[in-house]
């Protein structure tokens, strides 16, 4: 039986009562009533939890630093292939001190290469991103497909891939809460999908696999209440970093 609303499967029945199940889903941890045949898809072109980490994970990035004796990590994803740029949050591009690493390294598609910092916002005023460069790239590397956070809808099936506590990647489900939660007068997208230490920096995608957050944080005191900085936004930091640094990223939507 699959999830009426991913598509994952298989899922696990609860309950089950004249010829009704109660299911709840491991991906998107949907619980409700589902049918023995799979029901249409939410739209068209709806992927599960698995092939939204098939199509994305040789573009997710576990970033590893230090500076001064200190060590941090986080997590990243690839922007633009040809020229080596990925994306991530200015706190882990640049540690609590916000001052650049002596070394960074990447994680990506199963090998570490060097990174370097290009540009870095203002984590102050909200903007807490950061370009980051890598020296070279696998030859399995890949960039992921930005998205429209304009268009997210709440309630929206939404997916969270990074170094989970600095771990290795792993992948959660949820859904989008609120599109446009205000934090500290910064624009957030609010989502149940699990946010953990290490998920800083990381790729938000929603059904369709595409890059449509940035996560920077979680409400420690709260449970299932993560936070990602709307790609929209990204994007526009992504072209004032490049007319501030005169450099070109070809970023895909």
């Amino acid at each position: 039986m699959e999830c009426p609303v991913c598509g994952a499967g298989p899922v696990k029945v609860l309950s089950e009562r004249d010829g009704v199940k109660e299911i709840k889903c491991p991906c998107c941890r949907y619980t409700g009533e589902a049918a023995d045949k799979p029901i249409a898809p939410v739209r068209q072109g709806v992927s599960s939890g698995e092939a939204v980490f098939e199509k994305n994970e040789n573009a997710v990035i576990a970033f590893r630093a230090a500076a001064g004796g200190a060590q941090w990590s986080g997590s990243g994803f690839l922007i633009d292939r040809a020229g080596g740029y990925a994306l991530t949050n200015a706190h882990v591009a640049l540690g609590g001190d916000g001052q650049a690493p002596d070394a960074m390294s990447a994680l990506i598609a199963g090998e570490n290469v060097p990174a370097r910092v290009v540009c870095a916002g203002d984590m102050r005023t909200g903007a807490d991103l950061a370009v980051v460069q890598l020296e070279r790239l696998p030859a399995r590397a890949a960039d992921s497909r930005l998205g429209d956070s304009d268009g997210l809808k709440n309630g929206a099936a939404v997916f969270v891939i990074g170094n989970s506590k600095g771990e290795g990647t792993r992948i959660s489900g949820g859904f989008v809460g609120d599109k446009g939660r205000v934090i500290d007068g910064a624009v957030r997208i609010l989502t149940d999908a699990a946010v953990n230490p290490g998920n800083s920096g990381g790729p938000m995608y929603d059904a369709e696999g595409r890059a449509v957050g940035v996560v920077v944080s979680k409400r420690n005191e709260a449970e299932a209440m993560g936070y990602a900085i709307p790609i929209n936004f990204a994007k526009d930091f992504i072209r004032a970093a490049e007319r501030k640094m005169g450099i070109g990223i070809r970023f895909r939507e």
